[in-house]
C-alpha cells in the first residue's frame, strides 16, 4: 500500500495588485494634471485681479501665495501615491519572480 500525495494545487495568479498598480497610476497622473490646471488657472485669475482691482498688490500677493500652496500639495500628492503605487508594483514583481522560480 503505497501513500500518494495529491499534487500541489496551484493559486491563480494576483492579478488583482496590477490592476491597482494600473488604475493608481491613471488616478495619479489625472489628479497631478488637476492640480496643474487649478494652479493655472488660480495664478491666471491672480494676474486679472492685479490689473481690475483697487488693491491689485493685495491680490497678487494672495494669488501667488495660493498658487504655490496648490502646487506643494499636488506635488506631495504625487510623490505619496507614486511611493505607494511604486512599492506595489514592486510587490508584484518580487511575486512573480519568487513563483516562477518555485
Amino acid at each position: 500500500m503505497t501513500t500518494a500525495f495529491p499534487a500541489p494545487v496551484t493559486a491563480p495568479k494576483n492579478r488583482q495588485a496590477r490592476a491597482t498598480v494600473g488604475i493608481l497610476n491613471t488616478v495619479r497622473t489625472l489628479v497631478t494634471i488637476g492640480f496643474g490646471v487649478l494652479a493655472a488657472l488660480t495664478l491666471l485669475v491672480a494676474l486679472v485681479g492685479t490689473f481690475t482691482s483697487d488693491q491689485g498688490f493685495l491680490v497678487f500677493i494672495t494669488g501667488l501665495l495660493s498658487t504655490g500652496m496648490i502646487v506643494v500639495f499636488g506635488a506631495v500628492f504625487y510623490a505619496v501615491v507614486g511611493w505607494y503605487v511604486d512599492s506595489l508594483n514592486l510587490l508584484t514583481q518580487i511575486a512573480a519572480n519568487t513563483t516562477s522560480v518555485a
